[in-house]
């Protein structure tokens, strides 16, 4: 089921709701996809992992939300800010559940959002936050600097043709992954996707702030080239209710293939730790 949860310049941004057999228990997981802010679409979370959180009686509500660089981080926020505010107001009249509980759940770029988010957006009815690769500091040199692993792509040095005149809420890899390779190579992502750089702290979470985030489960590989694995160490080392499950030696978005041992692993880990909640 779809539903449009807001517009933005006409287009609209919309909620796959996707729930379990049960709508009188279980908790929602809202997912936030990955792609850098540049690129990507709600519907990439593998049809396994999909269908090993219904069997465990907890619904998925995938999310759009519009694409940097045309849709700055302070637009990508609201919206998303919106569509939660959405789900909490029509859990029941719309999405006919009987909980208004939920978990965000986020990969890569995704994370990061889903961490901001409930930072900004506090909510009793949150009982957890997933992150997979994530980060919550806009300032790490990893990010902010040109990319030594981007920069043995080849170079894309004309940026422009891939951009639109009009808000993008999903993007293939095929279209927008040059961009993204371009601002790393250059080390022009922040800049990118926050035209006001003075508003970075805003848009970072401290290490108070990330003490007063709800219980998080946090995966990330150790040899990860995107997104640095000591992110994924920091949140776990300042967040308080932290479980870490490290994978070793896989690329960055290592549970992109279903089929891939440890990343059946990690899910079965979520799994048991959703059930504990």
């Amino acid at each position: 089921m779809r539903f449009v949860y807001d517009t933005l310049c006409g287009v609209p941004l919309t909620a796959q709701f996707l729930p379990a057999k049960d709508l009188t228990c279980g908790s929602t997981l809202i997912y936030l996809h990955g792609g850098g802010l540049i690129l990507g679409d709600k519907n990439d979370l593998p049809q396994r992992y999909r269908d090993q959180i219904h069997a465990a009686g907890h619904h998925l509500l995938l999310l759009d939300y519009p694409l940097a660089p045309e849709a700055d981080l302070t637009l990508i926020h609201a919206t998303l800010a919106e569509a939660l505010d959405w789900f909490l107001t029509h859990y029941q009249s719309v999405l006919k559940l009987s909980s208004p509980n939920y978990y965000l759940f986020g990969r890569s770029a995704g994370a990061y959002l889903a961490l901001l988010l409930s930072h900004k957006c506090p909510s009793m009815h949150q009982k957890g936050l997933i992150s997979f690769y994530g980060f919550s500091d806009l300032s790490l040199p990893e990010l902010s600097a040109p990319s030594a692993y981007y920069q043995s792509f080849p170079t894309q040095s004309d940026s422009s043709s891939y951009l639109s005149a009009v808000p993008l809420v999903s993007a293939s890899v095929k279209s927008r992954y040059p961009l993204y390779i371009h601002y790393r190579q250059t080390g022009t992502w922040f800049q990118s996707i926050l035209k006001r750089p003075h508003l970075m702290a805003q848009y970072s979470l401290s290490k108070d702030d990330l003490a007063r985030l709800p219980r998080t489960f946090i995966t990330a590989s150790t040899t990860d080239k995107d997104v640095p694995f000591s992110a994924s160490e920091h949140l776990a080392a300042h967040i308080l209710d932290a479980t870490f499950h490290p994978v070793e030696n896989q690329y960055h978005d290592f549970d992109r293939d279903e089929n891939n041992p440890i990343a059946k692993e990690v899910y079965a880990h979520l799994i048991d730790w959703l059930t504990l909640s």
